[in-house]
């Protein structure tokens, strides 16, 4: 069970906003450099939450052609995070980690740096998760001395895929992007001073972006590509003002879990809030619940809603028979569509009215 992370301790900066990236929208925010600046310096940082695994996804990258980019990326076979620079077809730097991204329950802090001028070729290409040097590489061949990267030529740079293709799936929160600076995660963050494994933001409006430098915030539902540094804005594309969220890391939400897919019955959409199934599912939230008072909603949509069960799933004793259903042990709760009755224990006692479609719950 994985419970929920990076959530704001009192007194903390909070981050109001992200924005969910739907890869079956082909969605991705871009802006094309009018001038360039420097490519053999620059420092990005990002929050982000992943919806899905198993897939080739971008998270930024500046793409001339098939034969010239660099990007940031989680590479499908894998799960690994990767930063790959090409130059007329072959790779003039590129960095992948053992470790594997599959946590769809809590967000990530992801920094790299790329100062390809520096002396020490250790030091030319870096990435930090959760304020943490990545050292454990499956692959780290550093750039060449002075060897330019993508990132900051007059060409297309995109936040959540490479040109037409490996759309990211979740969640981008706190993005920024430095000119001609390689700079630390602690310009981005800081370790909790109560609970000092955690990681948490802070504010990053002083900081010094440079030329091409941005800061995305996603504060306004209207134009999320606006840079809140008053640089030129990005553009959206199949990205909207509902695809305005207030899942951040600072108040981590709850999803739907793509790791516990019963039967693999259901296909995950929209940042894991919405679920799709055509047969018997079983479906459950990232967060385990122990203690405490807890809210949620929930809205049936179109289809057979006769049939649904939403409550709480007791994971000690559910089975894995196709006859057990949501309410079947003396451990969960169910709030049945078809009779508004309650299911535990394999009883039915009396609750609510019956629901359907459009009713929220």
């Amino acid at each position: 069970i994985i419970l929920p992370a990076n959530t704001l301790s009192a007194g903390g900066y909070s981050v109001a906003n992200s924005c969910r990236f739907n890869d079956g929208d082909s969605p991705k925010i871009t802006r094309t450099l009018g001038t360039a600046s420097d490519r053999d310096k620059w420092t990005w940082s990002a929050w982000i939450k992943k919806a899905t695994n198993g897939i080739d996804q971008v998270l930024f990258s500046a793409y001339s052609d098939a034969s010239n980019y660099t990007e940031i990326r989680f590479d499908s076979a894998s799960d690994a995070l990767q930063v790959r620079n090409k130059i007329a077809g072959s790779f003039a730097g590129r960095q992948h980690t053992n470790r594997q991204f599959r946590d769809p329950a809590a967000f990530y802090h992801i920094v790299i740096i790329w100062d390809s001028g520096n002396a020490t070729a250790g030091d030319r290409m870096k990435m930090y998760i959760n304020g943490v040097e990545e050292t454990s590489m499956n692959l780290n061949n550093n750039p060449d001395q002075d060897a330019d990267s993508w990132i900051n030529y007059t060409v297309a740079h995109s936040l959540g895929s490479l040109d037409t293709s490996n759309y990211f799936d979740g969640y981008m929160s706190e993005v920024v992007f430095c000119d001609g600076q390689a700079l630390t995660p602690t310009s981005f963050g800081e370790f909790d001073e109560d609970s000092p494994t955690i990681w948490k933001p802070i504010n990053v409006s002083g900081l010094t972006f440079g030329t091409n430098g941005c800061y995305l915030d996603f504060e306004d539902s209207a134009n999320l590509g606006n840079d809140a540094n008053g640089g030129t804005d990005w553009s959206e594309t199949n990205i909207v003002a509902a695809d305005q969220a207030t899942d951040t890391p600072t108040n981590n939400f709850c999803t739907m879990n793509p790791l516990d897919n019963y039967y693999a019955a259901f296909t995950y959409s929209q940042g894991n809030c919405r679920l799709v199934n055509s047969t018997k599912g079983f479906a459950t939230g990232t967060f385990g619940l122990t203690a405490g008072k807890w809210y949620w909603e929930i809205k049936p949509s179109a289809g057979d809603g006769a049939y649904y069960l939403l409550g709480i799933a007791d994971f000690i004793t559910q089975g894995t028979g196709a006859s057990n259903y949501l309410g079947y042990t003396s451990g969960e709760y169910a709030y049945y569509a078809a009779d508004g009755a309650a299911r535990t224990n394999q009883n039915s006692p009396a609750y609510g009215d019956t629901y359907a479609a459009d009713d929220i719950i």
